[in-house]
């Protein structure tokens, strides 16, 4: 994915998330084994073109500006001794961040970036050892133009 804005995209968000929710960590990637939560993780990214792939401008010998369309998780997790309590604590992190990304669709002016946004999510809830963890799971669009 060279010349793609996804990277200082994420860059980006996970700096303006990490302002916005001290002192929940932001993690660019998956955290493995850390035990601290709440937590945010920046997850998957995947092309979101129409068909499922990126425009194939960018793979010619001498690269033309193209539309960039492309998606990714963000990744919100809290553990509470209820559901309620967790969730709660869910809905407070996530409300920020998409009211973050809201106020700012271009993250601070990301170069090549034209607009991010919240475009969907999914909520679960899991129950073990007296705890109930709860993840949230937000996928974030964006669209950008390279080389234009």
């Amino acid at each position: 994915m060279a010349g793609s804005a996804v990277f200082a995209v994420r860059r980006a968000l996970a700096d303006l998330l990490a302002a916005e929710l001290d002192p929940i960590p932001v993690h660019i990637g998956e955290p493995g084994g850390l035990a601290t939560m709440p937590i945010v993780w920046l997850g998957a990214t995947r092309t979101s073109g129409p068909d499922g792939t990126q425009d194939p401008a960018g793979m010619r010998a001498t690269p033309h500006p193209r539309t960039e369309r492309v998606e990714f998780d963000v990744i919100v997790q809290a553990r509470q001794s209820t559901g309620r309590l967790s969730e709660s604590e869910l809905e407070t992190t996530t409300t920020t961040i998409e009211t973050t990304i809201a106020a700012d669709p271009t993250l601070g002016g990301v170069a090549g970036l034209l607009w991010a946004r919240v475009a969907d999510y999914a909520v679960t809830s899991t129950q073990a050892d007296h705890q109930v963890l709860s993840t949230c799971v937000m996928t974030i669009q964006m669209v950008g133009r390279i080389g234009g």
